[in-house]
């Protein structure tokens, strides 16, 4: 439900985007001879081929990583971690005896598109679209499945009910037994006077709220 939520609400995004871009090309400051006329076929094709397979992807893998770590500041990392990866995976396969590698292994397809266009002119690449086969359909076949993959393994591991946290080495330490006082008999209730929310009153108030914050964060890490 979450991961449909979220890729609907990227979808919307993305289609907002797009809208945006065709109503720019009908503003008066542009020169309609060297924008050419307004055609929905480049914007079909990126939504088909490279934006829903790679929202898929990207969503798969942060749902893996959430519901294997539960933890938001690991899948931050889990993302960084990734994006370094690729990022050396593709130093790595600059050579050009690499390129059927580099385009394969680049998730979000960009490499394999690029090879498909290296040696196009500029009137081509202004009025055609890459064929979506070769090395663009065998790219995008292959991330796609791996993206179904990671959704199908995240909803396996997935548990509904949340597991009460673990306590810390120091936390367990410090936690005192608990001793069952004997009843006493009950004092007189004092009435007490209301405290007055000067500044100084609001000021430690705040210093409490931080400090919880503060605890909240630490404990999630």
């Amino acid at each position: 439900g979450r991961f449909a939520a979220g890729l609907l609400m990227a979808l919307i995004v993305m289609v907002v985007t797009s809208l945006g871009m065709m109503l720019g090309s009908f503003m008066p400051w542009i020169d309609p001879q060297r924008l050419g006329p307004l055609s929905l076929q480049p914007y079909l094709w990126g939504f088909g081929v490279m934006v829903i397979p790679n929202l898929l992807f990207i969503g798969g893998l942060l749902g893996l990583l959430a519901v294997t770590t539960r933890r938001l500041l690991l899948v931050f990392l889990g993302v960084v971690a990734f994006l370094v990866l690729w990022s050396i995976a593709g130093a790595l396969t600059q050579d050009i005896k690499y390129d059927t590698i580099s385009a394969l292994i680049d998730p979000l397809g960009g490499e394999a598109i690029s090879q498909v266009m290296r040696y196009w002119s500029v009137v081509e690449r202004n009025t055609q679209l890459p064929e979506v086969d070769g090395l663009v359909l065998l790219n995008r076949f292959i991330w796609v499945g791996i993206g179904l993959v990671l959704l199908v393994v995240t909803q396996l591991l997935f548990k509904p009910q949340r597991q009460r946290a673990k306590k810390r080495w120091w936390q367990r330490a410090g936690k005192a037994e608990l001793v069952l006082a004997p009843p006493t008999a009950s004092a007189p209730m004092q009435v007490t006077a209301p405290r007055a929310l000067d500044a100084a009153t609001t000021l430690r108030q705040l210093g409490h709220l931080v400090w919880f914050d503060t605890k909240s964060v630490l404990r999630s890490l």
